[in-house]
């Protein structure tokens, strides 16, 4: 999935991340995922509760993004994980089902100026390293 939004600071990303899940076999998990996911499960691709669970983690990504800086989404992805895998845990815990994992696979910034502003300091410090070795 991929999602594009503005940060705190008004600054369009486009987060891309990836959604791992599987029925939770334990006690009723079966029972529970077939009751709210659907009949689909049986197939191979269950393209109906992909759907639903993605949306779900779509609506949270963009508040997360919402709600957070341009630094804080590139530096701390860990963290951003963590939230959007704790806040889906909380929906889908009677849903039959075991999210796996949640991962960030890429974080872009829309505004080519602005990352290119972004880059200027290291730019500028790569810079001042390419001169020393060339005295």
């Amino acid at each position: 999935m991929s999602i594009e939004n503005v940060t705190k600071e008004m600054q369009g990303v486009e987060v891309s991340a990836n959604l791992v899940w599987s029925i939770y076999r334990e006690e009723n998990g079966p029972f529970l995922a077939y009751k709210n996911l659907g009949a689909d499960l049986m197939s191979t691709n269950p393209r109906s509760a992909n759907e639903n669970l993605t949306s779900l983690a779509n609506g949270i990504l963009r508040n997360q993004i919402a709600n957070s800086t341009i630094s804080d989404i590139l530096k701390n992805r860990t963290v951003l994980r963590k939230k959007i895998r704790d806040e889906m845990l909380t929906v889908v815990k009677g849903w039959g089902i075991w999210l796996e994992t949640v991962e960030i696979t890429d974080v872009r910034i829309s505004s080519g100026s602005l990352f290119k502003d972004l880059q200027a300091t290291y730019r500028e410090e790569q810079n001042r390293k390419a001169e020393v070795f060339t005295m």
